[in-house]
C-alpha cells in the first residue's frame, strides 16, 4: 500500500490514551513527599520543636527531589500521546506538595509558630 494512502490512526471518544509513566511517577513522588513532610510535621509537634537535624536534612532533599518531579510532570505534560489524567497528576501533586513544604520553610525564616 502506498504510504500517502495509509491511514493514520486517530484515537476517538470512546478510545483511552495510555498514561504517561513519567507523569504518574512525579506525582507518585510527590505522594511520598507529602508523607515525609507529614511525618516531620508531627514529629515537631510531639518534639515540641526539637526535632533532629539529619530528617530536617533529608526533608531539604525531598523538597528538592519534588521540585525536579514537578520540573519533570511540566515536561511531559506537553505529551499529547498520554491522557490528560495522568498528565495532571504529575503537574498538580507536586506542585501542591512543593507548595507545601515552601510554606513550611517560610514560616521558619520568617519565625512563625505554627
Amino acid at each position: 500500500m502506498a504510504p500517502s494512502l495509509q491511514r493514520r490512526r486517530k484515537y476517538h471518544s470512546d478510545q483511552k490514551k495510555p498514561a504517561n509513566s513519567a507523569s504518574v511517577a512525579a506525582g507518585g513522588t510527590g505522594i511520598v513527599s507529602a508523607l515525609y513532610l507529614a511525618f516531620l510535621v508531627r514529629f515537631a509537634v510531639i518534639t515540641e520543636g526539637n526535632s533532629n537535624r539529619i530528617l530536617s536534612a533529608i526533608g531539604v532533599l525531598f523538597m528538592l527531589v519534588v521540585l525536579l518531579a514537578l520540573a519533570r510532570g511540566i515536561r511531559e505534560a506537553k505529551d499529547n500521546t498520554a491522557s490528560a489524567e495522568s498528565r495532571a497528576f504529575g503537574v498538580i501533586v507536586p506542585a501542591i506538595v512543593l507548595i507545601a513544604w515552601l510554606f513550611i520553610y517560610v514560616a521558619g525564616f520568617v519565625g512563625v509558630k505554627l
